[in-house]
């Protein structure tokens, strides 16, 4: 996206290669990467432009999508109404209402827009997607701003429960509120509830890839956030919810990332539920990530750090999957990702208690006695081996 937004070779050969059309056929499964990429080509050639035209899939994305804020629509839009070139799924005035190009963004204006606009949910998406634009381009905002911002998002997610394009846009709003400024999660995202709402929004739409790739940021930025949050995202079930968003979209490369991040994360900050992360089919899902998106840096890296800290309590359980194999794999496949490197050699130097146990004919029973001299719990064990 920052390529094609400084290189207008790059756009020509994006649209000659036929990368836009290639692009379009993955909107079914889009990512935000995508979606961004997709609306900067739209707004910055005309042959894009034309194939938003041409292209009732590409045409709805668009639509969907909404204009960045501040910019003008490009020239190819200028002789026809929205309806004409980006909105065949949408009726007149919706498209109207999401395509008019904003002014003067801030966020004191969106929060006034989306407080006069809490039962529209058009007005809350276009709010929801401008406020992350926002966020992306200058993370600066005000604790105070923040704070208020992120209690009218958790409310509209609440009101408007039913509608999954909108919960998506909000959990992504979220993310972006809650990685931009060090909130106070004793004041504000407890108070509100906003790890209950990310998590209730991912259950009642598993189906939906836009709540399970949005609302799996949102816990990524909402569990680095405090000690509070994990005990709240423990609590909500958000261990199981990220492992299945993970089990049912295998193919999905953000779902996969931030799903490694939050397990990542959780078993980093709270040693305890390492073990209930194993339970919930979390080490499986993170080799079957780290093997079906072997070339994805995110997502090896990722699949290390979680690993790093599962392993101190589940050696056994990543051994079972093949997910030592699979770091050792990251580890040659990345060498010049030093954050990768180092969570891989912590995982691989945790085989050693590993090694002993895999060569000898032992009980399960005698398995677990084993483990547990692991962690200086040998008294009577001792005795008993």
């Amino acid at each position: 996206t920052k390529t094609a937004r400084s290189d207008d070779d790059f756009i020509s050969t994006a649209v000659s290669l036929g990368s836009l059309s290639w692009m379009s056929s993955l909107l079914s499964r889009p990512t935000s990467l995508g979606r961004s990429w997709l609306t900067t080509l739209i707004h910055s050639h005309s042959d894009a432009s034309s194939l938003a035209t041409e292209d009732s899939t590409f045409a709805q994305f668009v639509c969907v999508d909404e204009f960045p804020a501040a910019e003008q629509p490009p020239k190819a839009f200028a002789s026809a109404k929205p309806t004409q070139v980006i909105c065949e799924a949408h009726s007149e005035e919706e498209c109207e209402s999401l395509s008019e190009p904003t002014s003067a963004l801030t966020v004191a204006s969106l929060l006034a827009q989306m407080k006069a606009g809490s039962d529209d949910p058009t007005v809350l998406k276009r709010s929801f997607g401008e406020l992350s634009y926002l966020l992306w381009n200058d993370n600066t905002i005000s604790p105070d701003a923040a704070a208020e911002s992120v209690q009218v998002v958790v409310e509209a997610i609440t009101k408007h429960s039913a509608d999954p394009q909108l919960l998506g846009y909000g959990c992504s709003a979220l993310a972006w509120l809650t990685s931009s400024v060090d909130l106070d999660s004793s004041t504000v995202l407890q108070d509100v509830h906003a790890v209950q709402v990310v998590v209730n929004s991912m259950r009642d739409h598993p189906n939906v890839d836009l709540v399970q790739e949005s609302g799996s940021k949102a816990l990524v930025a909402l569990a680095e956030k405090s000690g509070g949050s994990i005990r709240d995202i423990v609590k909500a079930g958000g261990i199981s919810v990220v492992t299945s968003a993970m089990t049912e979209n295998p193919g999905h490369e953000q779902i996969q990332e931030y799903g490694c991040k939050v397990l990542a994360v959780l078993a980093e900050v709270d040693p305890t539920v390492r073990t209930s992360i194993s339970r919930a089919g979390g080490v499986a899902a993170i080799a079957s990530a780290l093997k079906r998106h072997s070339q994805s840096g995110c997502v090896q890296r990722n699949g290390c750090f979680a690993y790093r800290w599962l392993s101190v309590d589940c050696c056994s359980c990543i051994r079972a999957v093949g997910g030592f194999e699979l770091v050792q794999e990251a580890k040659r496949n990345f060498p010049d990702d030093s954050t990768l490197q180092a969570h891989a050699e912590k995982v691989l130097s945790s085989t050693h208690c590993n090694a002993f146990t895999q060569e000898l004919p032992i009980s399960s029973h005698h398995h677990k006695l084993l483990t547990r001299l692991r962690h200086g719990l040998f008294n009577q064990e001792l005795g008993a081996l």
